[in-house]
């Protein structure tokens, strides 16, 4: 099968039908190493590839049996409909792809291709390892529904990762994504892109919510940079770090947030409070957090039995010397922090 297939590959070139550059790297990398080769990555972003091409690579992959990680850039304008419709049958049948990364960064995929997609990663059964980046796009909302619905449903998945930066999403699609979270009961690590995103409250909110829910993530990372988070949007976070029963690492970055003394008292308390987190990093940079918020910071650390490594960055925030010594004081003294890593 596979001369067959690589003998109607070079017959497509010959004739003109189809145009090899990435394509054809992808096809020759896989032919050179057919029984080695574990990790594909295909790049459409400058290359134009006809339907039979992408088809045709679509097979190759599908027939291979050593490819465990596969990424597809899909964010060509050429890469339409019947392009990510071939992609996704690969996809759905697969039985040894379990690391998938897709960027889905083009304006003619329309809503049937994306639902197409979206089928194939809710039938298939071997990926574990899912990366969507979906963002600055004119169709990311059709494209958020969909996928939104085959996480919610997918029960194999156990690392996700979105991006979903520079968009501006509305409430409800934030709260598709807030409730597949929710519902999921498989991902244990998941990484949230959402910065820069026009995060208001009303979007927060739904996310903290399906984070303070979630009974199985144990791994969290969640990018809030620039995201205008109010004081609503600061109480639902600190809420989901104190209720939440299974995260043991997380990442938050919450830089360039208008983060003040008051914001940052119910947050230090909900770190405080938290009985599972035991690896903690913590972005609070550009900020305008004082001395005050310092000294709830430096409580947290001082009264927190379970943090092990602690990595937290505040700089730019009037804090003063105060603020700092108060900190360096309470982590020299705590007796659960093994390894730190400051930027105040």
């Amino acid at each position: 099968m596979k001369k067959i297939l690589l003998l109607l590959w070079f017959l497509l070139i010959s004739i003109g039908i189809v145009n090899p550059m990435d394509i054809m790297e992808a096809l020759n990398t896989i032919n050179m190493n057919y029984q080695t080769i574990t990790d594909l990555k295909v790049n459409f972003l400058n290359d134009e590839p006809d339907y039979s091409g992408t088809k045709l690579l679509a097979e190759v992959i599908l027939y291979n049996k050593a490819i465990k990680k596969l990424t597809l850039l899909l964010n060509n304008d050429e890469v339409c409909d019947d392009k990510i419709i071939a992609i996704s049958e690969t996809i759905k049948q697969s039985k040894t792809i379990t690391n998938l990364s897709i960027n889905l960064n083009c304006d003619k995929i329309s809503r049937l291709g994306i639902q197409t997609l979206a089928e194939a990663l809710l039938t298939n059964r071997i990926i574990t390892h899912l990366t969507l980046l979906i963002n600055d796009n004119e169709e990311s909302d059709n494209k958020i529904v969909s996928i939104a619905k085959a996480i919610k449903s997918n029960t194999r998945i156990t690392n996700l990762t979105l991006f979903l930066n520079n968009n501006i999403i509305c409430h409800y699609k934030i709260t598709l994504i807030a409730q597949a979270i929710a519902s999921n009961t498989t991902i244990t690590n998941l990484i949230l892109f959402l910065d820069k995103n026009e995060m208001c409250d009303d979007k927060i909110i739904p996310i903290a919510i399906a984070i303070r829910k979630n009974t199985t993530i144990k791994d969290l990372s969640i990018n809030l940079r620039y995201s205008n988070i109010e004081y609503e949007g600061i109480k639902a976070i600190a809420m989901a770090i104190t209720l939440n029963k299974s995260i043991v690492n997380l990442k938050l970055l919450l830089n360039h947030n208008e983060i003040y003394s008051r914001k940052m008292e119910i947050l230090a308390k909900a770190i405080e409070l938290n009985q599972t987190i035991k690896y903690l990093h913590i972005d609070l940079r550009n900020n305008r957090i004082d001395y005050y918020g310092a000294i709830d910071i430096a409580n947290a650390i001082r009264s927190n039995k379970i943090i092990k490594k602690l990595n937290l960055y505040l700089y730019r925030n009037p804090i003063y010397n105060a603020g700092r010594k108060a900190i360096t004081s309470a982590i020299a003294n705590s007796t659960t922090i093994s390894s730190y890593s400051l930027d105040i």
